[in-house]
């Protein structure tokens, strides 16, 4: 599988960094647009109807079906999340054929609007399928964080050289810029926060600022709104899992963003008053501000109109929304009476009850299990798969804050960033278990340590794996409690939940204790690449 996962890392890396849009005065434009069209509307004469991200993911399954073939065993992990993408996979599927089946359907608006949704799940499951080892979520840090840093020097460059007198326009940028950009800032403040490699810390101290330039050029409210959200959520996180930082930097960060906002606070031009201009927009909006503003509010009218009149089945896919309060003419848009900016209520109108129930148990059962599973690994001393699990679990609020406000579900780029950063949250026990060689089925003389596995949380288990990964070699003949099992290292569990992190951090048991794997005597921290740097 070294060809499948290599080429799922480079098509993730360029659909980053390739722009599904943008001006065309900006000759970037018109080349990175080939990553995200069909084939066939650059080739004509081939008539390929998938792009190349989809061409990719299908040569990824075909080496995964010949490598099953060929081992004569057929490895697929369900991962945490395995319910509720189910349920969000059959209620889009229930959408498109119900909307298809109506009069007036256009079949294929119907596959471009539930092409990114589409991605996002078949991407949750390739992680499972894909990630053998944590040196992977590794490789994966590295690809988000270079491929924004380029796209950070792309936007910065567009907006000093090729937008005439910085005047930046709706379509200037891809909708997908600005919320790469605020996850690769969140990711880079959650590595200097939480702990990463020396390597990944120099890189992201030295790519921050670059990053949050390019998101401030960009423009976009929504990009800046999601992360701030996101901020927030970190710093929640680094509550828990370490007062003392968290009191050293929040503090002074809030003061500076507070004396920040007093000093622009009516700034109109420039690319430093775009996060001012976010929160002052929504108190005393400019004529531009004002203009988006009430498009969104007549939008969003006309969404519940369209939920009160089908509030179960939904319209369906491939169908237009009615327009009962009739908006600017947009005609311009090809999707403009399919798909609105409100993307959440989108998914209601289009999918049905059912659909907008399983999107919301998607979101809690990812918010759940991010939340838990950081617990485990705070506790394991664990501080480079912490800070991608707190960045995984912020992005999901992020990934809701920017579909309320803007075209979150249908942008391809964000789209395969989510369906990642539920797949890392989904399937990390499976990736520790592979990388501590105790996945299943069993070997000789490992029997007992996978029953353990087995039959734990998979909290317990990721508490487990993490410390055997971490952890120095130590006596054979130790019995000392590991350190992952106090309930006060990790500043989790207080109040009603001190009785079940007690139940799941108990004490090795005498027989994991003894078992080479769980005692930590036959991995070292090389499991992890450059953790010998870890700071």
């Amino acid at each position: 599988m070294t060809f499948a996962k290599r080429l799922f890392f480079i098509a993730i890396f360029f659909i980053l960094l390739m722009e599904g849009g943008g001006t065309s005065l900006d000759p970037w434009t018109g080349f990175a647009i080939y990553f995200h069209e069909d084939i066939k509307s650059w080739l004509p004469a081939s008539g390929i109807i998938f792009n190349p991200l989809e061409i990719a993911l299908i040569v990824i399954f075909i080496a995964w079906a010949a490598r099953a073939r060929r081992d004569r065993r057929f490895h697929f992990e369900r991962g945490l999340l395995y319910w509720p993408m189910l349920a969000l996979a059959g209620t889009f599927l229930f959408g498109l054929l119900w909307g298809t089946m109506q009069p007036g359907s256009n079949f294929t608006i119907a596959l471009w609007e539930i092409r990114a949704m589409g991605y996002g799940i078949i991407v949750y499951f390739l992680v499972g399928i894909l990630f053998t080892d944590r040196r992977d979520l590794s490789t994966l840090i590295w690809v988000i964080l270079i491929s924004s840093f380029l796209l950070g020097i792309e936007c910065i460059i567009r907006y000093y050289f090729f937008l005439p007198l910085h005047a930046v326009g709706d379509l200037d940028y891809d909708h997908g810029d600005a919320p790469i950009l605020a996850f690769a800032i969140l990711l880079s403040a959650a590595m200097i926060l939480l702990g990463c490699t020396r390597r990944q810390k120099l890189f992201a101290l030295s790519t921050i600022g670059i990053d949050l330039l390019a998101l401030l050029v960009t423009h976009r409210r929504a990009g800046e709104a999601a992360l701030a959200i996101g901020l927030v959520f970190l710093a929640i996180i680094l509550f828990r899992v370490n007062k003392r930082l968290f009191f050293k930097v929040v503090p002074i960060t809030a003061l500076a963003l507070g004396i920040y906002l007093a000093a622009f606070w009516n700034c109109t031009t420039g690319g430093l008053c775009q996060p001012a201009r976010a929160l002052t927009s929504q108190i005393n909006p400019d004529a531009r501000d004002e203009a988006s503003d009430e498009y969104r509010y007549i939008e969003t009218q006309d969404l519940i109109f369209n939920i009160d009149a089908q509030p179960i089945t939904g319209l369906g896919f491939g169908q237009q929304f009615i327009f009962y309060i009739e908006l600017p003419d947009e005609s311009f848009w090809p999707f403009w009476h399919y798909t609105p900016h409100n993307s959440i209520l989108w998914i209601w109108v289009k999918a049905g009850a059912l659909g907008f129930f399983a999107f919301w148990w998607v979101i809690g059962s990812g918010l759940y299990r991010g939340g838990r599973i950081i617990q485990a690994l705070n506790a394991a001393g664990d501080n480079n798969s912490r800070a991608l699990l707190a960045s995984a679990t912020c992005f999901i609020m992020m990934q809701v804050t920017y579909s309320y406000i803007d075209l979150g579900l249908m942008s391809d780029r964000m789209l395969l960033l989510f369906g990642l950063m539920l797949g890392v949250i989904g399937h990390l026990p499976a990736i520790l278990r592979r990388s501590t060689n105790t996945d299943v089925p069993a070997r000789p003389g490992k029997g007992q340590v996978n029953g353990v596995l087995v039959t734990e949380t998979p909290e317990v288990q990721v508490g487990i794996l993490a410390r055997a990964l971490v952890s120095p070699p130590r006596a054979a003949n130790a019995r000392q409690q590991p350190r992952w099992s106090h309930p006060k290292s990790s500043g989790w569990g207080q109040g009603e939940g001190v009785a079940a992190w007690r139940r799941a951090s108990r004490p090795l048991s005498p027989e994991e204790a003894t078992d080479p794997v769980l005692k930590g005597s036959s991995q070292r921290p090389s499991q992890w690449s450059d953790s010998a740097e870890e700071s």
